[in-house]
């Protein structure tokens, strides 16, 4: 009905429905959730956003589009994403080790979970 902008729509309230079912999943399985205790540092906020932009900025600058310059775009951005990676273990190790002490603090209740949903579902 609404074409190709009624497709992106649709995935974005499918995306953010998936986002919202995982973080009641999680606050439900893990003892005192709390999305402060994941949030990234501001350096680390800032310079996603700076990335972002200058990847934008980049997609922009190479149309009309050509193979050659997709690849150019596609090699900038995979460079890219493993610098940000990169860029997260060495900068923002307390944020990592948070996220890992929420996820793998209550593993074997995981396990519990998947065997019988219906336990804990709201």
């Amino acid at each position: 009905m609404l074409g190709s902008a009624g497709y992106i729509v649709a995935n974005c309230v499918n995306m953010l429905c998936r986002c919202v079912h995982h973080l009641l999943y999680i606050r439900r399985v893990v003892d005192s959730f709390s999305l402060a205790r994941i949030t990234p540092s501001l350096p680390w906020l800032s310079a996603l956003l700076a990335v972002g932009c200058g990847l934008a900025y980049e997609e922009a600058a190479l149309f009309p589009y050509t193979l050659r310059r997709l690849l150019i775009h596609l090699l900038v951005g995979v460079t890219t994403g493993v610098a940000m990676l990169g860029a997260l273990v060495v900068c923002d190790r307390a944020t990592l080790q948070r996220a890992k002490e929420l996820l793998w603090k209550n593993r074997s209740e995981w396990r519990v979970c998947y065997k019988h949903p219906h336990k804990y579902s709201d």
